[in-house]
């Protein structure tokens, strides 16, 4: 991804990454004080690499020093491979809310408009869905992942299998540590 020297700050969000050599800042004429503090800063900063995206970032999951994966909205994802960050073509044109590691390169991301897709290797594929968003998802190990979103939805995987429950939760949920 190149960083184009007059992009708009107030619609991209700007990313720090750690062991990088810096880019350039952006600059732009129309850019405002908030705009301006992030691109003097960008500037400074010589000890990072800087990588400028649209719009916010939403989650990040790691599953090793080289790999991991961070999503945002309309399909937005980008991968870190040890050394930089990299935008990826969108798997979905929906809003990725959150997305978590299983291990060994697998992941599960969700969206908010309740669905869930896993990816193995290089592949995305779409294992499930809600009737309603879906904000947030964690793993524990490959085929153990538990998702959450709008209504009291809880979705759980139990061995590539997910299972949808809705509304009131009552006395099933107390306390849950992650």
């Amino acid at each position: 991804m190149n960083i184009r020297p007059n992009t708009l700050l107030t619609t991209c969000v700007v990313v720090l990454l750690g062991g990088c050599a810096s880019a350039p800042a952006p600059e732009s004429a129309e850019s405002g004080p908030r705009e301006q503090e992030l691109a003097g800063l960008v500037d400074r900063d010589r000890e990072h690499a800087w990588i400028v995206v649209e719009g916010p970032l939403r989650a990040v999951a790691v599953t090793s020093a080289t790999d991991a994966i961070a999503v945002g909205p309309a399909g937005l994802w980008l991968t870190w491979d040890g050394n930089s960050w990299s935008k990826q073509a969108a798997f979905t044109p929906q809003n990725l809310n959150g997305i978590a590691a299983y291990g060994n390169g697998s992941y599960v991301a969700v969206t908010a408009q309740g669905q869930i897709w896993k990816r193995t290797g290089k592949t995305w594929s779409q294992v499930g869905s809600s009737p309603f968003p879906l904000v947030a998802v964690t793993a524990a190990g490959a085929g153990k992942a538990w998702a959450v979103g709008q209504m009291g939805v809880v979705a759980t995987e139990a061995g590539g299998n997910w299972n949808l429950q809705i509304g009131n939760l009552g006395n099933k949920i107390g306390r849950a540590h992650v």
